[in-house]
């Protein structure tokens, strides 16, 4: 029968680097352990749940680069079907005539500075970040993913008409809150990663 400590001890181990086969002969050595014992705290340390939660941490970032495909074709789908509403069909020419008219040409360039701010979060996370912490894990990657999927929900507020101003307001009053937390929890990962 295996102990904790045995256990503890031989996570310990193999997380300094140490072998299986230097840990084996360690404990045949000198800890008193029978061959039996060994194998099977060096089973359940590698058990398949352990493995099965770590790959599921690697999966955070993959589905952030779908969530944010999907975020960010859903914002230009709705400006472009709002445009298209807006100007009767006339995308290019009625569009000039929105940008136009002092009201509502400014709801519009609110929407495409929006959307461009929103390229730039898009291209961070797919491309950059993505690929910075491939094959790594961190306690913070499920809070990333809130605070973006929260951020992409205020995005996609600013390009919906009528709905837009509750948009402007949660990213004047909010934006800022949630980009702080955003970079506090990215700095915390970069400390935090553990290669997979």
């Amino acid at each position: 029968m295996i102990t904790l400590e045995l256990i503890d001890y031989v996570k310990t181990q193999l997380s300094s680097g140490v072998t299986r086969e230097k840990i084996t002969s360690d404990l045949l050595g000198q800890g008193g352990w029978t061959m039996e014992q060994i194998n099977e705290a060096l089973q359940h340390v590698n058990t398949p749940r352990q493995t099965d939660e770590v790959s599921n941490k690697t999966d955070v970032w993959e589905r952030i680069r779908k969530f944010n495909k999907r975020s960010f074709i859903m914002a230009l789908a709705i400006f472009f079907v709002s445009v298209l509403f807006a100007t009767g069909g006339r995308f290019i020419t009625g569009f000039a005539d929105l940008l136009g008219d002092e009201w509502i040409g400014t709801f519009v360039l609110m929407m495409l500075g929006v959307l461009a701010l929103f390229s730039f979060f898009v291209w961070l996370e797919n491309k950059y970040l993505s690929e910075k912490y491939a094959g790594t894990t961190s306690k913070s990657d499920k809070s990333i993913e809130g605070i973006i999927r929260l951020r992409n929900f205020v995005f996609i507020l600013n390009v919906v008409p009528l709905i837009q101003i509750l948009g402007i307001g949660a990213l004047i009053y909010g934006g800022w809150l949630i980009l702080i937390i955003y970079v506090v929890l990215l700095l915390r990962r970069n400390k935090s990663a553990v290669a997979v």
